[in-house]
């Protein structure tokens, strides 16, 4: 229990009552603890306005003490140390597969600024990153990366304090939502030649995979993760799953597509993939492949084809051929209308079309 004190008239300065003396005790907040201290008694000179200005001087130097304390964590904060609560801080508003997909750019980022304190980081050590991973990323993948190192620092700044504007210089890519790349009849064909005059090991999978790809524009994952019991040949339809907003939807099968599951799912259980090769091996071959048919001595970034171009294509030969937006929406399985727009210039009369063909019967 604390003892009693007698109030001055000062702020915070005290009396207490000795045997043949009167001492001073001034009383302050520090750690969100309040303290009593004796500033001396009145046998040594001391009196309230003496003893105001000794807490006065107590509590500037225990701001100092805790300016000196915030400010070395501020200057030693770890670029890596950020990097984790940036993940750990987003884990549970991402949805499975875009955790994945940051985690691995966080971490790419996180390893390359190892040795680095946030403070120390300049617009020249991030052009440098850029060179080295960069270099030939498509602008969707440089926004992508750009976006992370423009989080991490914002989170430095309203979780840790620490300010360092060095990713303000990097500007974002402009991306052209209408010149998404997209393969001709004729550049499919090249393509699934290529494969089945290959001597891949992996050529039927890799053949198959294409061909499913197109047919119902599912994404990498979707694809490989499709079991025999998700096909229905009657129907001519396939159960497909989105990793992004984790839900199913259908897709649709070509006659090509048709042929091919008929045979090759012959010999699978239901529960079985319809893939035996992984999503690494199919993503390495495809693009070596891709690559060498495709980017080479590219003069755009918005040029280069890689396996989601297989997605694009998928919709874009749906809107040339004056398939609403609408049902591409669904087949694509986008969330909202303003993401299956960026197809909307590939068929420009469509609207005229369908307006005509309503109106005259």
């Amino acid at each position: 229990m604390r003892e009693k004190l007698t109030k001055t008239r000062y702020a915070g300065v005290y009396t207490k009552t000795l045997k043949h003396d009167v001492s001073f005790v001034v009383r302050f907040l520090h750690d969100k603890k309040v303290i009593d201290k004796v500033a001396g008694k009145r046998s040594q000179g001391m009196n309230a306005k003496k003893a105001l200005f000794f807490k006065h001087e107590l509590e500037s130097a225990k701001k100092e003490e805790l300016f000196k304390e915030l400010n070395n964590k501020f200057i030693s904060t770890s670029f890596k140390e950020v990097a984790n609560k940036y993940i750990e801080v987003n884990a549970k508003r991402w949805s499975k597969g875009s955790l994945k997909g940051f985690v691995v750019i966080a971490k790419r980022l996180e390893t390359y600024f190892e040795n680095y304190k946030l403070l120390d980081i300049t617009p020249l050590d991030i052009q440098n990153f850029i060179a080295i991973y960069l270099k030939d990323k498509s602008p969707y993948t440089f926004n992508a990366y750009l976006g992370v190192i423009s989080a991490i620092f914002r989170l430095a700044k309203d979780f840790y304090g620490v300010e360092n504007n060095a990713y303000l210089t990097i500007k974002k890519h402009k991306v052209s939502k209408s010149r998404l790349r997209y393969l001709s009849l004729s550049e499919t064909r090249i393509l699934k030649r290529y494969i089945l005059d290959s001597k891949n090991l992996h050529a039927k999978d890799l053949y198959l995979f294409v061909c499913l790809s197109l047919s119902t524009g599912g994404r990498l994952k979707t694809i490989l993760t499709i079991k025999k019991e998700d096909i229905n040949l009657e129907e001519e339809s396939i159960t497909l799953f989105n990793y992004k907003v984790n839900r199913h939807y259908k897709g649709y099968l070509d006659a090509k597509c048709l042929r091919l599951l008929k045979k090759h799912i012959k010999t699978l259980s239901q529960k079985d993939l319809i893939f035996k090769m992984s999503y690494q091996t199919c993503q390495i071959n495809l693009s070596k492949m891709l690559n060498l048919l495709f980017n080479q001595d590219l003069k755009d970034p918005n040029d280069k084809v890689v396996i989601h171009t297989l997605r694009h294509t998928f919709a874009s030969w749906l809107a040339i051929k004056g398939v609403p937006l609408q049902v591409i929406q669904v087949g694509l399985d986008h969330s909202s209308i303003s993401m299956t727009m960026r197809y909307a210039h590939l068929s420009p009369s469509s609207t005229k079309r369908f307006v005509l063909k309503a109106l005259n019967g």
